[in-house]
């Protein structure tokens, strides 16, 4: 009799086609209405990390179709993470008549999930860095991938949680049939945004986005990149998005998302995130919103776009590109340059890999610092 290997809910990954950071152990928790949308159901749930004690708190909203299910999309919010994303509870009416209401009408699950304990990158007193912190929403997706199955699964994320889905297909095998990256990734290019006073550079960080990068490295306040600390440069640049340890993931469709108007330190990390995914023969797509800001949520070009992009066929058409991105030396002010053309053929609903799981580990719990 031929023997099968199980499959464990708990996700600890060990690569079999992928190889890949192991992830964390995701436990489902009890069914909560706080803050919750009408007509979705939600649930607390818990990520524990390997090697960090404790876990970390959050809440999935699931909205289901009424008949039968075409695709699943993930969202992941700006900032911390701690609110879902489009608005909460419910989202707002743009999001709704846009986004929300055509893709359920064309059988797409709708998954939002927040952080209750803090920023998923949050790694007090662990000191891990964002790469690492990355194993939180990357362990999310793969069990809302397992436990929703569906013929297409989708993730997108603003702002840091664009970050989180860029480290989590570069790092921990994670591969969605199509990714949008709104308004980021600002966790890419981590020593250029804090190793220059901000607005000398185009990827210089304000005061908002330092106090981010060094709660990643550790400090909830008056850190190395908010003090230009050039000793912290290895660690920046081992902790970028740029440094995530695999760019083979061809059959993925990724689109980056940017709002024109957004600060031109986004702006440069979406032109040059862009570029890395050309530049490793990856199915890429740029997506400039005219009058766009910060979060494609709050423009009707942007969702309207973000529909589009999810409710496609499986072909992509071809779509804008920026070219090679200019020096970080470039004034504040300076615009991107005029986009070229670059097509792409791929299956946007390829199957996912096989792999294998086992359980993970448990401990105390960790402090929270929330932004």
């Amino acid at each position: 009799m031929r023997k099968t290997l199980p499959i464990v809910a708990t996700l600890l990954l060990v690569a079999s086609l992928v190889m890949a950071r192991p992830l964390g152990t995701f436990t489902l928790g009890a069914v909560t209405r706080t803050d919750c949308a009408t007509g979705a159901t939600c649930n607390n749930f818990t990520v524990t990390i390997p090697g960090v004690p404790g876990s970390f708190a959050g809440e999935l909203e699931v909205t289901s179709p009424s008949g039968s299910i075409t695709a699943v999309d993930v969202f992941f919010s700006l900032e911390s993470g701690t609110g879902f994303w489009g608005g909460m509870p419910n989202p707002t009416t743009l999001v709704k008549t846009t986004l929300f209401n055509p893709l359920l009408a064309a059988g797409h699950q709708l998954i939002r999930v927040r952080w209750t304990f803090g920023a998923w990158y949050n790694t007090i007193p662990q000191n891990l860095g964002q790469m690492d912190d990355a194993c939180r929403p990357a362990t999310v997706m793969e069990w809302v991938r397992q436990h929703h199955p569906a013929p297409c699964f989708n993730l997108i994320g603003t702002s840091n949680g664009s970050a989180a889905i860029a480290y989590a297909m570069g790092s921990f095998g994670i591969r969605p049939n199509k990714a949008i990256i709104d308004s980021g990734p600002p966790m890419m290019e981590l020593a250029e945004g804090c190793e220059h006073a901000f607005g000398t550079t185009n990827l210089s960080y304000n005061d908002n986005a330092r106090t981010i990068i060094d709660l990643g490295q550790g400090f909830p306040s008056n850190g190395p990149c908010k003090n230009i600390d050039f000793s912290y440069d290895t660690i920046w640049h081992a902790n970028s998005v740029e440094a995530v340890d695999s760019w083979n993931y061809p059959a993925v469709d990724i689109h980056v998302v940017i709002g024109l108007i957004d600060e031109i330190l986004i702006q440069q990390r979406g032109q040059d995130y862009y570029n890395l995914l050309v530049a490793h023969g990856l199915s890429a797509h740029w997506h400039p919103i005219t009058g766009g800001g910060h979060g494609l949520y709050g423009s009707q070009q942007g969702l309207t776009a973000a529909y589009n992009i999810l409710s496609s066929s499986p072909t992509p058409t071809p779509t804008a590109a920026p070219p090679t991105p200019t020096p970080t030396a470039t004034p504040l002010q300076t615009r991107l340059l005029p986009p070229r053309q670059r097509k792409w053929h791929f299956n946007a609903c390829m199957l996912n890999e096989t792999i294998l799981y086992h359980t993970g580990v448990h401990g105390v719990a960790l402090r929270n610092i929330i932004l």
